[in-house]
This record gives C-alpha cells, sequence and structure tokens, in this order.
C-alpha cells in the first residue's frame, strides 16, 4: 500500500510550529508553518488546506491504521462505538490519512501507539488547515 510518507517536524519550546509530509508515490507534499500556513503542493501547483465542516459524527469519514493498535492501548471498545456512528469508516493510511484529514477529504483519524516522529511534523498540517489533533492517556504494550 504506497500511502506511507516522509515526514519533517520542526519543534521549538516543546511546540510542533511547521512541518512537511511528503507521500512520494502520488508526488504530493503537505506542509505548514506559521507565516504560510497549510498548504498542498503537486505537479508545481501550490494550494490552501482546510479541513472539512462537517456538521454531524454521523455525516464524517474516519480512519484508523489498525485495530490491533487499538488493542493495544486498550481503546478497541470505544472505537467501535465511534464508529459506529461515523458514514464511512476505513483502515490504513498510515501519516497520508492525517494529510488528508488537512485536505479536507476525511474527518477524523484515531490512532494509537504513535511516536513523536509519526506524529509532530502532522500537527502544524492539521491545525493550520483548521483542525485539532487531540491525545488521550491510552497507553500501548
Amino acid at each position: 500500500m504506497p500511502t506511507w510518507g516522509t515526514l519533517l517536524g520542526l519543534v521549538v519550546d516543546g511546540q510542533p510550529v511547521a512541518g512537511v509530509m511528503h507521500q512520494p508515490f502520488t508526488d504530493e507534499t503537505f506542509a505548514a508553518d506559521p507565516a504560510r500556513g497549510s498548504r498542498f503542493l503537486r505537479a508545481g501547483s501550490e494550494g490552501r488546506l482546510r479541513t472539512r465542516a462537517t456538521a454531524t459524527l454521523e455525516d464524517a469519514i474516519l480512519y484508523s491504521t489498525h485495530p490491533t493498535m487499538l488493542e493495544w492501548a486498550g481503546i478497541l471498545d470505544q472505537f467501535r462505538a465511534l464508529s459506529a456512528r461515523v458514514r464511512l469508516q476505513r483502515w490504513g493510511g498510515d501519516c497520508y490519512a492525517f494529510a488528508l484529514v488537512a485536505m479536507g477529504t476525511i474527518d477524523l483519524v484515531i490512532d494509537a501507539c504513535l511516536m513523536p516522529y509519526d506524529i509532530v511534523p502532522l500537527i502544524p498540517i492539521i491545525e493550520l488547515a483548521g483542525g485539532v489533533v487531540t491525545t488521550s492517556r491510552a497507553g500501548c504494550r
């Protein structure tokens, strides 16, 4: 599945402030910094990223990498309850799914067991596009 990406993030005083996610298979780059906001680059063109304004959870599209990660974190039951309420739920995507939240083509990504190098570059991309990134206290084995 060619949805892996190359991630690069900048943290200042403990806060993610800039990030880049390049998806080599599609030659797409998602980037964000405070001066230019969140943007999308492909084939020499550039556009602004904006999350989708979904009115209800029932309209939402949800992605997650794999149910095993949710089970390891002890949140699989909560995930199942939430995913039963959304319009569409899919597995896979890794960092590309997070970038699609910033693009406004999907609404939610729930993942577990992420390391800083998995998520820090994506935080400014999502937040500067109008999204929210949050965490729980769930641990992984």
